[in-house]
């Protein structure tokens, strides 16, 4: 999913930056957000993606508020969502062979909201195929394929 973000509005550290698409973004539900240029200390990474998940990785409270619009406040159980947290795992699984290194990882402070950093190690822009990467990872651990088919079949109108 295309998510028009303004990238000078968002914040530095990664644990800020899922707190910060989950009370501006909660409705984009995943996204891949880059290339960015990131510095940590001396070193520069010019080539790095923010990949995001409003999901349910963690969720320490029953309530998750999206300050946007309080009538979409929902309640949500307590329990995480598996699914989430195999993303995570199936994405850092593709990475290794695709030159590509996670650089931090954390959740919001509801612990709902997940945000990884990841820089590639040459030029080529990444943005499409980590999202299409994302995208397989959640259908793979949702085990929804007819989802993936209604879905394909209407981008393809």
């Amino acid at each position: 999913m295309a998510v028009d973000i303004d990238m000078e509005k968002m914040p530095k550290r990664i644990k800020t930056r899922a707190n910060w698409l989950h009370k501006k973004y909660f409705n984009a539900h995943r996204g891949v957000l880059g290339p960015i240029q990131e510095w940590r200390g001396e070193l520069s990474y010019d080539n790095c993606y923010v990949i995001f998940g409003n999901d349910g990785y963690a969720p320490k409270s029953g309530v998750i508020y999206t300050p946007k619009d309080p009538a979409l406040e929902k309640l949500i159980d307590k329990t995480p969502d598996t699914r989430a947290r195999q993303v995570v795992t199936i994405l850092r699984k593709a990475f290794i062979s695709r030159d590509i290194i996670e650089l931090e990882f954390s959740t919001d402070d509801s612990g709902y909201t997940w945000a990884m950093l990841v820089s590639a190690n040459n030029d080529k822009d990444y943005s499409d195929e980590i999202s299409e990467l994302q995208w397989n990872a959640w259908f793979e651990a949702s085990k929804e394929h007819e989802v993936k088919k209604d879905l394909l079949a209407w981008e393809a109108e």
